[in-house]
């Protein structure tokens, strides 16, 4: 093999990966938009199960962003991104399940989700020694 096959396919790799991000932030901006702007009818502040469907494609464990850098490159703000995650888990996830679960340092998680919960994005809360991390309206009531 030469050297211009090798150019060949990390430029097709390249071009490949680059229409899979791609395809993936447009399918997560029309999640986070209905999520955002809620569903008629039976749409809920923990998300309906069509927000549900569609942030699971873009909310992937094993090939999604696992920091802020990552997330900028899917075209993804921070918001979004873990709004997707608390989507596809209802409204809920305990923080170091968020962690292990979707490959985040737990010291960028807790940076990350103290600053969406200081401009009031999420909130968290103390389960025991854990903490749950939640969308605002999703706190139950035992945790207010």
């Amino acid at each position: 093999m030469d050297s211009s096959d090798a150019n060949r396919r990390t430029e097709r790799s390249a071009i490949d990966y680059h229409a899979q991000c791609v395809a993936r932030s447009d399918r997560f901006v029309v999640a986070v938009a209905r999520s955002a702007t809620g569903l008629p009818g039976d749409a809920s502040p923990t998300g309906s199960d069509e927000d549900r469907s569609l942030t699971g494609d873009l909310v992937d464990p094993d090939s999604g962003p696992t920091n802020k850098s990552e997330l900028l490159e899917y075209g993804l703000t921070p918001e979004e991104y873990v709004r997707a995650v608390l989507i596809e888990h209802g409204g809920r996830i305990k923080q170091r399940r968020f962690a292990e679960r979707y490959g985040w340092a737990h010291a960028t998680l807790s940076r990350l989700l103290s600053e969406l919960e200081e401009r009031d994005v999420i909130d968290r809360y103390r389960l025991g020694r854990e903490k749950v991390v939640c969308l605002p309206d999703a706190i139950p009531e035992a945790a207010r």
